[in-house]
């Protein structure tokens, strides 16, 4: 195999120029102070757009606090991210966000899963022709909805009224409604026949 090795005990760079003039980025070792792997475009001077460090990336940070940071922002120094949920961090000095686009006849989603079981939940956005609804699901269940006129369905993909709750299939010996206050239950099973929902 082929090898280029830049030896040394300070920063290493190699420079890319077009026509031996115009500075378009560079790939690089950071030696001292912070050490890490960086690439810098033309539009990055003192810290690179992406760093790697100790199994780290960071984007925007030469710090990052956990296996891919982006950084547009600090969001201030007193922040301790969780350990058991670093794996992606995205931080901003001012309003912090992340976006899951997808095309109109798709959804959008985030799944959660583990080795036994692959699809232990799932929240998913549709834009639904027009007709937005966000949808929590449980072992591909479809547990609760919410929809674009402000109603919550629980066991129902349609809610008709402001909180629609479907008992349905919850079984004989379960409420439909349970309510503690007081370290009293309050309990809903059925509705007379007749009365208005």
């Amino acid at each position: 195999s082929s090898v280029i090795a830049i030896d040394g005990n300070n920063d290493g760079r190699i420079y890319w120029h077009v026509d031996r003039g115009t500075y378009r980025g560079m790939m690089g070792y950071a030696h001292a102070g912070d050490t890490y792997m960086g690439i810098w475009d033309n539009g990055s001077a003192t810290n690179p757009t992406l760093a790697c460090t100790g199994g780290d990336v960071g984007i925007g940070t030469i710090s990052p606090d956990g296996t891919l940071h982006v950084n547009t922002g600090d969001a201030g120094a007193t922040i301790s991210f969780s350990a058991g949920h670093d794996d992606l961090i995205v931080e901003n000095a001012g309003t912090a966000g992340m976006t899951i686009a997808s095309t109109d006849a798709a959804n959008g989603g985030i799944m959660f899963a583990t080795p036994s079981q692959d699809y232990v939940a799932e929240i998913r956005a549709s834009y639904n022709s027009g007709s937005e609804f966000l949808l929590f699901k449980v072992a591909d269940v479809e547990c609760m909805t919410i929809t674009d006129a402000a109603r919550v369905g629980i066991g129902n993909t349609a809610p008709n009224a402001r909180l629609t709750v479907d008992g349905t299939d919850i079984g004989a010996n379960y409420p439909i409604i349970s309510v503690k206050m007081d370290n009293i239950d309050h309990t809903l099973s059925s509705l007379p026949a007749g009365t208005a929902q």
